[in-house]
């Protein structure tokens, strides 16, 4: 089941947005998602010393939304990460 996005725009302007063709009905995780179960080996991410792959990120998102929900995280809770730019 797909998450639901947030409601920051008003309901005239998300028409607008979705009646111009910019914004379909499925989030960024969707289409990660269907990337990884089509290609679940292909190379997502690439260091200078390593390769991440679709399937990789997949299971580590997953581990780290379940370690959430054990801190005590629910739906609709907001969450913010600060981190240096790499995989991690």
């Amino acid at each position: 089941m797909p998450m639901q996005q947030p409601a920051l725009y008003g309901s005239d302007e998300i028409a607008k947005h979705h009646k111009s063709g910019l914004w379909g009905e499925r989030l960024i995780v969707d289409y990660f998602d269907e990337r990884a179960e089509r290609t679940p080996t292909k190379a997502a991410i690439v260091e200078a010393h390593r390769t991440h792959t679709y399937g990789q990120i997949k299971v580590a998102t997953q581990n780290l939304a379940a370690g959430l929900l054990d801190l005590g995280v629910k739906l609709g809770d907001v969450v913010a990460v600060q981190s240096p730019n790499w995989a991690e």
